[in-house]
């Protein structure tokens, strides 16, 4: 039997291994300071502001926050969050596209958080958003847009919402306000 002097040693090292394959998985994680501390985050200038119609809300704190979050991380322009934020069944839109989209619109309001009818998983239900954009173009003054959060592999994810139609798009279902929606992405 290892003498306590042993054992001692046979601790120090196993700590020292320990202590070295955790600072090893902290340093190959990458973590980005950007991204782990909100308060060095910044919202560019030309970012929309976003406001919620009086009493807009899905009625359940953890959908309100996943959706402020992804406010939050559009606003400040942060593609690669946006990206973790969509649903693992579909494609976001691209980053160039995404850049293009970026200043096209003033202000955002979200007019409607609903549950989806017939979507009921369990304990998370479909919801679906639907926000009214104030854009910068004058010939399209405003476009609607839905979009759905719906929970995934145990998170929640945003998804491209089902059209007023029925018809799910692989991008988030829009109306302009005047003529074809092609008017409103010039």
């Amino acid at each position: 039997m290892p003498s306590p002097r042993k054992w001692f040693s046979i601790l120090l090292v196993v700590l020292a291994c320990l202590s070295v394959a955790l600072a090893a998985t902290y340093m190959a994680s990458g973590r980005n300071p950007r991204n782990s501390d909100a308060a060095a985050r910044v919202v560019p200038d030309n970012a929309p502001d976003v406001v919620f119609a009086p009493g807009v809300t899905s009625g359940r704190q953890d959908v309100d926050a996943f959706i402020h979050r992804f406010i939050t991380l559009c606003r400040e322009n942060d593609y690669e969050q946006y990206r973790l934020c969509w649903t693992a069944y579909g494609m976001p839109i691209s980053r160039d596209r995404f850049n293009k989209l970026y200043g096209f619109a003033r202000k955002i309001t979200i007019t409607e958080i609903m549950p989806l009818p017939g979507r009921d998983e369990q304990d998370h239900p479909s919801y679906l958003i639907r926000a009214r954009a104030e854009l910068a173009n004058p010939s399209v003054p405003y476009k609607d847009v839905d979009l759905m959060v719906r929970w995934e592999e145990n998170r929640w994810a945003i998804a491209p919402a089902p059209s007023r139609d029925g018809v799910t798009d692989t991008a988030p279902a829009s109306r302009s306000a005047t003529g074809p929606e092609a008017a409103a992405e010039r």
